[in-house]
C-alpha cells in the first residue's frame, strides 16, 4: 500500500474531515488488498451498512459524477453503476466501513467461508 496525500479540494468534498487519512489509506490500497479486505470481513449490522452506503456513499458518488467537468444532466443509475465498476469503489466502500466503524464487523471464519460457497 501507497499512502495518497489528499488534495486540498478532495478534502473539502469529505463529509467528516477527520475521515482524510482514512481516505488517504483506501486511495493507496491495491485492488489485491481490497479484495482480501472484502473476503476477510463481513458486517454484523447489515441494516446500518447499507443504510451508510444508500445515503452516504451512494449520493457522494453521484455528487462526484454530476460535479464533472462537462457533466450537465441528472446522474443516472447506469453511471453510478459504471463509475462503482471502473473505480472498485463497492470494494473501497467495504475498506472503508471496515476502517471506519471496526465494531460493526467481524472477521470472518471458516464457518462463514463454507456457508458462503453454498
Amino acid at each position: 500500500m501507497e499512502l495518497k496525500q489528499l488534495t486540498s479540494e478532495e478534502v473539502a468534498i469529505l463529509d467528516d474531515p477527520l475521515d482524510a487519512p482514512l481516505v488517504e489509506i483506501l486511495n493507496g490500497f491495491t485492488l489485491y488488498e481490497l479484495e482480501q479486505i472484502d473476503n476477510a470481513y463481513t458486517t454484523t449490522d447489515f441494516k446500518h451498512y447499507v443504510g451508510i452506503q444508500r445515503n452516504l456513499w451512494m449520493e457522494k458518488e453521484k455528487y462526484l459524477i454530476s460535479h464533472r467537468p462537462g457533466h450537465n444532466k441528472e446522474v443516472t443509475s447506469d453511471e453510478v453503476m459504471e463509475d462503482m465498476k471502473k473505480y472498485n469503489n463497492g470494494l473501497r466502500y467495504k475498506a472503508w466501513y471496515v476502517l471506519k466503524f471496526p465494531q460493526k464487523v467481524k472477521r470472518k471464519g471458516l464457518e462463514d467461508k463454507f456457508i458462503a460457497a453454498w
